[in-house]
C-alpha cells in the first residue's frame, strides 16, 4: 500500500519514469504538475509545465536529432531553490549501537523530479519539481555549518513501501568501531550531483556507510555514500559527486 499521505486516486494521476520521444505532442502527468512537450517545427521543441493548470516552467529546445527527455528522480536539491548540497535525515526512533556492533538498515529518503536533455558528452536538468513539501535545517555552527534538506524518516528491517514520486528508498550500513554505546539521531549525506536508480514508480539511492570512530577525545561519524545494486534503470546525470562527509557537531 502507498504512504498515507498519498492516496490510491493521486497515484493513478502519475506517469512513469523514463525517457520519452516527442513526436508532434505529449503530455505526462505527476499529481498537480502536467508537463506538455511538443514540436514547433522541424527543429524546435517546446516543453511547459503547468501547476494546478497554471504555466510555471516553459522551455525552447533546439535539435536536428527526435527529442528525448527523460523524466527521473534526482536529489532533492532544486526546490523550491538550491540552498545546501546535503541532506539530514532524522531518525523518528534513534538507533542505540552497542560498542563494536553493526547493523544495516533501510531508510526512506526525499526525492524531487528531474526533466533532463541528454547529448553524447552533456547532460542538463532543464526543469526540477518537487511533488512533497520541501523543508530545510542547519546542521553545525551558523558559521561553519551546512544547510540540510531535512526529512524524518524511521528504521525499517525490510525494504519499506514509499510514497511514490516523493521518497526513495536508501540502503545504510551503520558500524560502530569505537567502545561506546552510541545513539544516533540524525544522518547527514551529500547528495549533489548523486545519480539514482529508478524502475517504474520507483526510487533507489546509493548505499551508505555510516561509521562511528574515535578521533583524538570525540566520537565522529564518516559517511561513506557506494554504489548500490538495484534492479532497474541508473540516471547518468554526469555531475562531479563527492560521497564522503564527516559529521563532527554531533549526531
Amino acid at each position: 500500500m502507498p504512504s498515507d499521505n498519498v492516496t490510491e486516486k493521486e497515484i493513478e494521476e502519475f506517469d512513469q519514469y523514463g525517457e520519452y520521444t516527442v513526436e508532434q505532442k505529449m503530455e505526462k502527468h505527476f499529481g498537480q504538475n502536467n508537463l506538455v512537450m511538443f514540436k514547433v517545427d522541424h527543429n524546435k521543441y517546446g516543453y511547459q509545465r503547468f501547476e494546478n493548470e497554471n504555466l510555471v516552467a516553459e522551455k525552447v529546445i533546439a535539435s536536428e536529432r527526435p527529442l528525448v527527455l527523460g523524466i527521473v528522480p534526482i536529489a532533492p536539491l532544486y526546490t523550491p531553490a538550491k540552498y545546501g548540497s546535503h541532506l539530514m535525515l532524522k531518525l523518528a526512533t534513534p538507533l542505540v549501537l552497542d560498542p563494536k556492533s553493526h547493523v544495516d538498515a533501510y531508510l526512506t529518503m526525499p526525492i524531487e523530479i528531474g526533466v533532463v536533455r541528454s547529448s553524447e558528452d552533456d547532460v542538463q536538468i532543464i526543469d526540477a519539481f518537487s511533488v512533497g513539501q520541501s523543508k530545510y535545517a542547519l546542521y553545525g555552527t551558523p558559521e561553519l555549518g551546512v544547510i540540510c534538506r531535512y526529512y524524518e524518516t524511521r528504521i525499517n528491517h525490510e525494504i519499506p513501501k514509499v510514497a511514490p514520486y516523493r521518497e526513495a528508498v536508501v540502503r545504510v550500513h551503520f558500524h560502530n568501531y569505537t567502545e561506546k554505546i552510541s545513539t544516533i539521531n540524525r544522518i547527514v549525506i551529500p547528495i549533489e550531483g548523486a545519480d539514482f536508480y529508478y524502475r517504474k514508480n520507483e526510487a533507489y539511492y546509493n548505499d551508505i556507510e555510516v561509521v562511528l570512530e574515535q578521533k583524538l577525545l570525540r566520537t565522529v561519524i564518516e559517511i561513506d555514500v557506494t554504489n548500490a545494486e538495484w534492479v532497474g534503470a541508473r540516471t547518468n546525470l554526469k555531475q562531479e559527486f563527492n560521497g564522503q562527509y564527516v559529521m563532527e557537531w554531533g549526531f
